[in-house]
């Protein structure tokens, strides 16, 4: 998920499949809570908001992120956030860890 990686001059993009859970802004699950500090410009960033329907247990929470350009990604706190959980949740369930 590197963004640096980029066909046709767009970042490659994939949705990812990561155990569903209740959620808080941070985002902060239950065994997962990311805490965005940039220590190159010594700031902390607020909490990721929850995005509409990503508390739902009957379906795929909505992708607020799936329409949004290259530049509003990368200067997207909030994405940032999402996708550290996202890549830290789906590590943790291949590892089959509690």
């Amino acid at each position: 998920m590197d963004p640096s990686v980029k066909d046709r001059g767009k970042i490659l993009r994939t949705p990812i499949e990561i155990p569903n859970e209740a959620l808080e802004e941070g985002p902060r699950g239950y065994r997962v809570h990311v805490i965005d500090y940039d220590s190159t410009s010594n700031t902390l960033h607020q909490p990721a908001k929850i995005p509409v329907g990503a508390n739902r247990d009957d379906d795929v929470p909505d992708d607020p992120f799936e329409g949004a350009t290259d530049k509003a990604l990368l200067s997207s706190a909030g994405f940032h956030a999402w996708m550290t959980y996202g890549i830290i949740m789906k590590t943790l369930s291949r590892l089959n860890l509690p």
